[in-house]
């Protein structure tokens, strides 16, 4: 059988397999963030995204993706903000990650005679591999899937095109692309040297290095002009090019003993991700940021060990041994979310999402090394242990697959299977809260919110939640006790981004004391600090309703539809009919 057609039915049958096992995601739901970015808050309804395109994305200060905004947009505005077929376009940008892993692994490969299959190889562990179940099952990560995208594109690109210009063009366009996307794009350069040398004949060192230069100093010129041309127009846009964020990150240096600790960790962590993941995916991972303050034996060993990794790697490398290669590649494809920088990404010490570019990377590199192990050990025992142990890893992940997949498209289900892993973990319990009450289950949701006000957490969004349940139940006193240590403990002043619908919040409250001038000029205020948000509108029309003031209600009325999300129009619609109804009679 001619090998390109060989090539071309395995790559078919992976990607048919990998689409197989995610299908159930097109019946998934929001989850996380993307309920209120994607569905409840207007941006990206009529002309609001565009202020949003540059800056201020989700108000995360650090972030630059006007790409990803671009493609929201685009998909909200196609799909009328349904998350099916949004989860279907992750599916397929994962299939095309997928195919590019496949043929880049192929085109890296000095086998000739086993590469087409041990490409197929390559793509069968990306595509199946467990610590990608979240960027392809959570929407709001579809930047995590383009970006390794176009970091592919690029090293694939550098690899086939001949003509010098044109591979210095492909190769810079897909690195400004995949910086567009996500900050992650970073690590490509170091990547594209790498894969370079890696690619470079046997010679002395010093040879190599020359050659390399003399044949790819116009690609990395390109790339280098590539990369002012974005750090410009990132300071154009935010106004600076970083910014310090996070609990830790006045306090901690980057030379810090406790940050080498916390970088040794965090890359150990990584590590285990990639290579045996079917115990340790999950939404979250919190840790105990105290920890690193302290010198013990564990963390002397942890220590020791990351740093003998990243430096055998190189050492490896040096001997031009593949598995040092592929060390590196995962090492620099992992050092934006290392926690070098003292930025604090979460509570989480990691996230399985930002290890896809380092799965990637290792899925590429993986008959590289298989080959030159097979060529170097002869041994039956080997030979047969090999297949079996990579045949069980998949057994394993397609089981990871298919049950995990149903967690990620469910709020509820997936806060719960979070508190399953971390019973104590504040942030999945408000996160839990804020799923009940979008599922409108008030009984649980209530429960919950009364243990969390009981044990006086410091948590803003909790509070916020719980002062909005009490007053959907007419309970006053409740609701003020939430606000009363929403305040005692001064949350807003840690972040200003919930102070809109602390407003909105104290508003209903003041109707709820039936103090309907101060819940106007509260809802007012609210609308003035965020007027994309469909809540604060909502909450105004109701009231102008209930007073019988029909001409403001209908002006109000108009701007709400304008920002509420396409299935919530007519529901909304007929509920104001119903107000204003009422107080008629």
């Amino acid at each position: 059988m001619n090998r390109r057609w060989l090539g071309a039915g395995i790559a078919l049958a992976v990607l048919s397999l990998v689409a197989v096992l995610y299908w159930p995601v097109r019946h998934g739901g929001f989850v996380w963030d993307d309920t209120i970015s994607l569905h409840d808050e207007a941006w990206l309804r009529g002309d609001a995204w565009k202020d949003f395109f540059l800056h201020n994305f989700n108000g995360w200060g650090n972030y630059f993706r006007p790409l990803v905004v671009l493609l929201f947009v685009l998909e909200t505005r196609a799909f009328e903000v349904m998350p099916g077929p949004m989860h279907l376009v992750s599916l397929g940008i994962h299939l095309a990650d997928t195919l590019l892993v496949g043929m880049l692994a192929w085109k890296l490969c000095n086998d000739p005679r086993r590469r087409t299959l041990l490409a197929g190889v390559s793509m069968l562990f990306y595509g199946l591999h467990p610590a990608l179940i979240e960027p392809v099952d959570w929407v709001g990560c579809q930047f995590e899937l383009a970006v390794i995208f176009f970091i592919l594109l690029g090293l694939l690109l550098n690899a086939w095109i001949a003509s010098t210009l044109w591979r210095a063009l492909a190769v810079s366009v897909s690195f400004l692309l995949a910086a567009g996307f996500k900050e992650a794009a970073a690590a490509f350069p170091l990547l594209l040297v790498l894969f370079d040398l890696m690619a470079a004949p046997a010679a002395s060192w010093p040879a190599i290095l020359r050659s390399t230069w003399q044949r790819q100093r116009a690609v990395y010129a390109g790339v280098l002009f590539a990369a002012i041309a974005y750090l410009i127009l990132r300071h154009w846009a935010l106004g600076y090019t970083l910014t310090r964020i996070g609990a830790d990150s006045g306090n901690d240096a980057v030379f810090a003993l406790a940050r080498l600790q916390k970088v040794c960790l965090t890359y150990l962590e990584y590590l285990r991700l990639i290579v045996w993941p079917m115990s340790s995916i999950g939404p979250i991972h919190p840790f105990d940021e105290q920890q690193f303050n302290l010198f013990t034996t564990r963390s002397l060993a942890i220590d020791a060990a990351a740093l003998a990794l990243m430096l055998g790697g190189i050492y490896a490398f040096s001997k031009r041994i593949a598995l040092g290669g592929l060390i590196l590649a995962v090492t620099i494809a992992l050092l934006p979310v290392l926690n070098i920088v003292p930025i604090a990404f979460s509570e989480s010490l990691y996230h399985d999402r930002y290890a896809t570019t380092a799965v990637a990377m290792a899925c590429v590199l993986l008959p590289s090394l298989l080959s030159g192990i097979g060529r170097n050990v002869r041994s039956r025992v080997f030979s047969m242990s090999v297949p079996l142990i990579a045949c069980l890893w998949l057994a394993f992940a397609i089981v990871n697959i298919r049950v995990t997949v149903p967690l990620w498209s469910d709020e509820v289900g997936l806060w719960q299977w979070a508190l399953r892993q971390h019973p104590d973990s504040l942030a999945a319990k408000d996160l839990l809260l804020t799923g009940y009450m979008h599922r409108n289950d008030l009984a649980h949701a209530g429960q919950l919110a009364d243990e969390l006000v009981a044990a006086n957490v410091p948590c803003l969004v909790c509070l916020l939640n719980a002062a909005n349940l009490a007053i959907v139940a007419n309970d006053e006193a409740r609701a003020t006790q939430a606000l009363d240590a929403l305040r005692k403990q001064n949350l807003l002043a840690y972040d200003l981004r919930y102070l809109p619908r602390y407003i909105l919040t104290s508003g209903r409250l003041l109707e709820l004391q039936n103090d309907r001038a101060g819940a106007e000029a509260a809802y007012r205020d609210a609308i003035k600090a965020d007027p994309f948000d469909p809540e604060a509108h909502m909450a105004l029309v109701l009231l102008l309703a209930r007073a019988g003031k029909v001409n403001e209600t209908r002006d109000a009325e108009q701007a709400l539809l304008a920002l509420s999300a396409p299935d919530e129009r007519e529901s909304r619609r007929r509920l104001i009919e119903q107000t204003l109804a009422a107080s008629r009679q």
